[in-house]
């Protein structure tokens, strides 16, 4: 995992090394008479991951002078570095490597954005901005890589 700041820009990146995951949907039980939603296991282990890094991020943005939790426009932009299948040819491996083919397979990238996004914001703890309203523009990109992870960029306009 790692954090890093561009001074001139303002924009903000996190790296969370591992096997990206996707948000799963939301599992229901039953507690006397009321029924309540809560995530999965490994969704809440991956947000949790997540926040801990963005909480790092936060501190060293404080050092720098920057207004954290942002409370304006924000740009967002997540790239999912997933593994590259031991199915794929050598030719394939190496149009991956150079990331030239997507990961074009479930899940879907708006799972993504949403499990990096909840991690980030970590329900009402507002870590690097004050509402998911903030953001005013989303774009993703899964690839393949030898190095799975996911690369979160947030930048102020």
């Amino acid at each position: 995992m790692s954090i890093y700041i561009n001074e001139k820009t303002g924009a903000m990146q996190l790296i969370v090394y591992g096997e990206p995951f996707a948000q799963e949907r939301p599992r229901f039980s039953t507690f006397s008479g009321h029924v309540h939603a809560y995530d999965p296991k490994r969704s809440r282990a991956y947000k949790e991951k997540i926040c801990a890094e963005a909480v790092h991020l936060m501190y060293k943005a404080k050092e720098l002078g920057y207004q954290v939790p942002f409370d304006c426009p924000l740009q967002f932009a997540l790239y999912i570095y997933r593994s590259i299948p031991k199915s794929f040819s050598k030719k394939k491996t190496q149009l991956a490597r150079e990331h030239k083919i997507y990961a074009h397979t479930k899940p879907d990238a708006d799972n993504y954005i949403k499990c990096v996004l909840d991690g980030i914001a970590h329900g009402k703890s507002k870590i690097l901005f004050t509402d998911d309203s903030r953001i005013v523009s989303i774009r993703a990109i899964k690839l393949y890589d030898d190095t799975p992870r996911i690369e979160a960029w947030l930048k102020p306009i």
